[in-house]
């Protein structure tokens, strides 16, 4: 919601980071957070995303429409359960079971671009049911923390930790595939 940065006057999902080139070349204009996440989605090959919204929240949908300005199809979940990421990400059980999911967070802008590439090539080559993609954080205590092996084989994950030793580099996941199995594990997780 933003609550830190308010007053604004956009969901902070909507708000302008850097400029992006639309149309012929040399037009430029603002972009949004969001369009980040959107273009790396679309650099992956992935044609269609599911944005979850609360319903405070009308102005994504008013922005973005149907999807044509980032070339991909969209369309808009609304959420009114308790906010959490697994009670959020279930929202959209019903259209995603038996699909591939990518999941990333609309207000982070992550590198490198082809980060969701990386996740689904490695998806493919390992046959996990899970990949998360991790980036190292000097701010554990505000993250979901990634304990994992030699092998990226995930040990635990600790959500917002608030006991950690601060001389340890340590990983926060921000993005993730995963496949059906695991869409319908957390389906049950959450009901």
């Amino acid at each position: 919601m933003a609550t830190r940065l308010a007053p604004l006057p956009c969901s902070k999902e909507l708000i302008p980071i850097g400029f992006g080139r639309i149309g012929q070349k040399y037009q430029f204009r603002p972009k949004v957070v969001s369009h980040y996440l959107l273009e790396m989605l679309k650099l992956a090959n992935i044609e269609k995303a599911f944005i979850v919204l609360h319903p405070g929240k009308l102005d994504i949908p008013a922005y973005f429409g149907s999807g044509k300005m980032a070339g991909m199809k969209l369309a808009y979940l609304f959420v009114d359960l308790p906010i959490a990421v697994p009670y959020t990400l279930d929202q959209a059980y019903p259209f995603v079971r038996n699909k591939l999911v990518a999941l990333g967070f609309p207000d982070i802008v992550l590198h490198p671009e082809d980060s969701f590439v990386r996740l689904i090539t490695r998806k493919m080559k390992t046959e996990a049911d899970v990949v998360l993609g991790l980036y190292p954080t000097d701010r554990p205590h505000k993250m979901d923390v990634v304990d994992f092996d030699g092998y990226g084989s995930i040990r635990q994950i600790h959500p917002k930790p608030s006991k950690l030793k601060s001389n340890e580099v340590h990983y926060a996941w921000l993005s993730a595939v995963w496949t059906p199995a695991f869409t319908r594990y957390l389906h049950e997780f959450v009901s």
